[in-house]
């Protein structure tokens, strides 16, 4: 009777320890997890972009502070190529509400907007021209180095023109802070999300991944294959979220605490759409570091079954975090990891 109330106390006691979970292990989120956010992500993106997937980079989006004056650059420079594909009636009642006195209604008809509007587009199918203004005018700004013409990727729907390798990183660099403000979903924004912030990240990539067509899998869990540009480019990834699932951490729940990834190494790999992992953040959360991940060990599966997730995970983590200190050489880590072993 004593040895099944000792055997039932160690079981509440086990359930409550692994319900609670004072040590956050539950927090861990796998890089497969992340990934199947990542493919999802991408679906969607292929979708809704068509021919323009994958993205080059957004100039409006690297440099949302001269978008105004582009937007008027482009069309002034295309207009005269516009004018062509204008009926001569149009032509006229253009001419007619341009040279309007002032204080007369000069306002365009929606008509001839939309005749106006259907004439650009056509003009914009001189991609080469395009795809020109478009460098030339962010050049003239003195971001050369920060941009690229990538022409093997031009078509009528996706501009030739994206951020170089150092344009990508400086993007990154000055984005990180926003994305994982604005775009976390594991803690609410600190204000209102300004209007020129978009969740792109830079990827700087040969690298891109599309549906599977014959085996299309879950809406939210779809399956992708992978495919190869001919060279790494700059592409526009709506990423912003994940990073915090590298670089901020999961609450799982009220009672246990947040573990930052990011303070034990742990950063988002902007060419993959996941995590780098460390070994150090695997010793944090009981487990191996293994193949870029953190992965149980051989049978520690089946004794968190039998004992429970937190005793065995802290076990090992204790076990693990007094190995290296052991063999850091310092002697003050050896000091304090042996003087604090259980039975010293």
């Amino acid at each position: 009777p004593i040895c099944l109330a000792v055997t039932i106390a160690f079981e509440v006691f086990s359930l409550a320890l692994d319900a609670t979970d004072p040590f956050g292990f539950n927090n861990f989120q796998a890089n497969q997890v992340i990934r199947n956010q990542r493919n999802y992500i991408d679906v969607q993106l292929q979708k809704k972009m068509g021919k323009a997937y994958p993205m080059t980079f957004p100039m409006s989006a690297a440099f949302p502070e001269y978008q105004a004056e582009f937007e008027k650059k482009m069309t002034s420079e295309m207009l005269a190529d516009a004018f062509k594909f204008l009926d001569k009636n149009v032509l006229v009642e253009l001419l007619t509400a341009s040279f309007s006195k002032e204080g007369e209604d000069s306002k365009l008809s929606e008509n001839l907007e939309k005749s106006l509007e259907a004439a650009l587009d056509k003009a914009m199918k001189n991609t080469s021209k395009r795809d020109k203004i478009v460098y030339d005018f962010y050049a003239s700004k003195g971001k050369t180095k920060h941009i690229e013409k990538v022409p093997f990727l031009s078509n009528e729907e996706r501009i030739g023109v994206t951020l170089s390798e150092y344009g990508a990183k400086e993007y990154n660099k000055r984005m990180r802070s926003k994305h994982l403000d604005f775009s976390n979903p594991f803690k609410p924004a600190s204000g209102p999300i300004p209007e020129d912030y978009t969740p792109f990240v830079a990827s700087y990539t040969d690298t891109y991944r599309v549906i599977n067509s014959t085996n299309p899998g879950k809406e939210t869990q779809p399956n992708v294959v992978e495919r190869q540009l001919s060279r790494k480019v700059c592409l526009a990834q709506p990423y912003g979220s994940l990073i915090s699932y590298c670089e901020y951490g999961v609450r799982s729940s009220k009672h246990n605490q947040r573990l930052n990834p990011a303070e034990y190494g742990v950063k988002f790999n902007y060419e993959r759409g996941d995590c780098d992992f460390t070994k150090d953040y695997c010793i944090r959360v009981g487990l191996d570091f293994k193949d870029n991940d953190c992965k149980h060990g051989p049978g520690q599966k089946f004794f968190e079954q039998i004992v429970g997730k937190t005793l065995v995970r802290t076990y090992k983590t204790d076990t693990q975090q007094r190995i290296q200190a052991w063999k850091s050489g310092d002697p003050s880590k050896i000091a304090v990891a042996t003087l604090t072993l259980p039975f010293a």
